[in-house]
């Protein structure tokens, strides 16, 4: 029988089981519906037919669950990238910003230390790079 074909549990079997009963019982569309599925089940061709047919519809299945793997992993490796590529940029960006303070503070170190000794403010900023309000902070 064509129901054969299939991997059964013990839930599906209960079932077809139930199915048989019903049709046994009197009901005239179920009794023809299995009739007719016990016929279908004994010609070859038409149990060829209906195994290519459930191998097609397995086979599609299985490409579904596939395509849904790799497309979990596509998004999966995109925000581990976009993660990785954020962090390299904050590294630099906090490389970048740490270097320009350091060269802010060592100018103003080095205007303090000239300012100290007495030199003209015009000369200090222009040593230095920094402008009268940095300088006035100091």
């Amino acid at each position: 029988m064509l129901l054969g074909a299939v991997n059964h549990n013990e839930i599906e079997e209960d079932i077809f089981r139930q199915l048989k009963t019903i049709a046994k019982e009197g009901d005239p569309i179920m009794k023809e519906a299995m009739d007719k599925w016990e016929d279908l089940s004994r010609d070859p061709k038409a149990r060829f037919e209906y195994e290519s047919h459930l191998k097609a519809v397995l086979d599609d299945m299985a490409a579904v669950r596939e395509a849904e793997k790799r497309y979990e992993k596509a998004i999966k490796k995109g925000l581990e990238e976009g993660i990785e590529k954020g962090i390299e940029q904050g590294i630099s960006q906090g490389i970048s910003q740490g270097l320009e303070q350091g060269k802010r503070e060592n100018a103003r170190a080095i205007a303090i230390k000239l300012l100290d000794i007495g030199m003209n403010l015009e000369k200090i900023l222009e040593i230095t790079g920094l402008e009268k309000a940095d300088i006035e902070k100091v």
